[in-house]
């Protein structure tokens, strides 16, 4: 099973930064342009056991993803994970991990395991795209959150 990791530092507190990744907004915000993202179901409370929906269409036209997500576990300012319970994956963990730095900054780290129902070898052949994929976001988060 393939495993992609991706790190970053943001110039902004920890706390800003986790903040920021509990609110499912935040996946609308830094979709791109071509992929439009909409919330289906959002929990009341992000804990472990939280479920979530998200919808993605290409232009708005053609459903490309229906994902259902749920927070396994849960470590306030320190790290989440989520993984699939529906959608195109047979497996799918993400780890988000936060830090401090010496100088006051996040340092966000990212880890996604993943197994489609394709096979092991489309699962190999996807790896460096989805880790391009991964450290794309980490890139949009830093200037997303360095612009605010």
């Amino acid at each position: 099973m393939p495993t992609v990791q991706a790190k970053i530092t943001i110039k902004r507190s920890l706390e800003d930064v986790f903040a920021y990744h509990i609110d499912l907004g935040s996946l609308v915000a830094m979709a791109p342009f071509f992929a439009r993202i909409s919330l289906e179901r959002v929990p009341s409370r992000f804990e472990v056991g939280a479920r979530f929906a998200l919808r993605g269409s290409l232009f708005g036209l053609v459903t490309i993803l229906d994902w259902q997500g749920e927070i396994v576990e849960y470590a306030q300012n320190q790290y989440f994970i989520d993984t699939e319970r529906g959608g195109i994956f047979k497996l799918f963990k993400h780890r988000h991990g936060f830090s401090a730095t010496d100088s006051g900054d996040c340092l966000l780290h990212d880890e996604l395991s993943f197994q489609t129902k394709l096979g092991p070898v489309v699962d190999e052949l996807l790896a460096p795209i989805v880790g391009l994929a991964l450290k794309q976001k980490l890139i949009m988060t830093k200037a997303t959150m360095e612009k605010a």
